[in-house]
């Protein structure tokens, strides 16, 4: 997963973290599956940079639930 999608410039926002980083360590805890984390997090930047910037992923997954918080554990 990246901040934006190839060829588009990611903002740094006004706080602490930028808008990708702040969306992402607000989910990245939840008990679901990566995906579904993932576009939870483009939605809230794209929210909050005002449909500017759209964070972008590239893979190839496979198998069943990946949820990190489950590995954490």
């Amino acid at each position: 997963s990246y901040a934006t999608r190839d060829g588009s410039v990611a903002e740094d926002g006004t706080g602490t973290h930028s808008p990708y980083t702040s969306a992402l360590l607000r989910h990245l805890d939840a008990d679901e599956d990566i995906a579904l984390v993932l576009r939870r997090v483009r939605q809230e930047v794209l929210r909050a940079t005002g449909q500017r910037q759209e964070p972008w992923e590239y893979g190839s997954l496979v198998g069943d639930q990946l949820v990190l918080s489950r590995l954490a554990r």
